[in-house]
């Protein structure tokens, strides 16, 4: 099962990355906030990487970040291939293979310091309440590596070519939507991390402590 959460986590991360550019504008009270399509992609990793710490540990959670770098790597080069094979260089596919290593950079950096603090926080909290309150845990875990990672992610992304204000805007935005997603996928973190475990032959009750690295 570990190897299907890993597929998982790499392919909304790509789509993450290729979506990251587009921003669609919601306006509350006549303030407008620009959302960023891909923060959706981001979250549902999130949740990925929570339910694999849950399954097993923070350790196998780790390998997945790792994973996913090497897949964007192998994602673009063989784009960039693909883009000359077919004479697309100056397509619209084009704009988005090309910005993309600058995409994987940010957000390799704010992966090995977000994600990392999410899988760290879940293992230990599994371990301080011995595997309960799953979808308190996975709030008090998500939220704060989900913020950590945006705003990283965020300032080395979308703060060139902005003011402060607008900067302040989307991330605010992003936050907004990340804390709503938080809350809505904590309602299935439960019977999701329960079938799968059945479907994985895995006990019900797995506590492991393995440290942060």
């Amino acid at each position: 099962m570990l190897i299907y959460l890993a597929m998982c986590f790499a392919t909304f991360e790509i789509l993450s990355t290729v979506f990251n550019q587009y921003f669609y504008d919601i306006s509350v009270l006549g303030v407008s906030f620009p959302l960023n399509i891909s923060v959706v992609f981001f979250c549902i990793s999130f949740f990925i990487l929570d339910i694999t710490t849950e399954i097993y540990n923070n350790k196998d959670a780790n390998k997945l970040i790792y994973g996913k770098i090497i897949c964007q790597f192998i994602f673009v080069l063989f784009g960039w291939i693909g883009l000359a094979g077919a004479g697309l260089q100056h397509s619209q596919l084009a704009d988005i293979i090309f910005t993309t290593p600058l995409m994987m950079l940010n957000g390799m950096i704010a992966s090995l310091i977000g994600y990392k603090m999410t899988t760290s926080i879940m293992q230990k909290l599994k371990i301080i309440y011995r595997g309960k309150l799953l979808p308190l845990r996975y709030i008090c875990s998500s939220l704060p590596g989900e913020i950590v990672f945006s705003l990283i992610f965020s300032g080395l992304s979308f703060f060139h070519g902005r003011t402060f204000h607008q900067f302040i805007m989307v991330f605010l935005m992003l936050t907004f939507v990340k804390i709503v997603l938080s809350l809505l996928f904590s309602l299935i973190v439960v019977p999701l991390t329960v079938a799968i475990r059945y479907f994985s032959e895995l006990p019900q009750e797995r506590i492991e402590y393995i440290p942060f690295t």
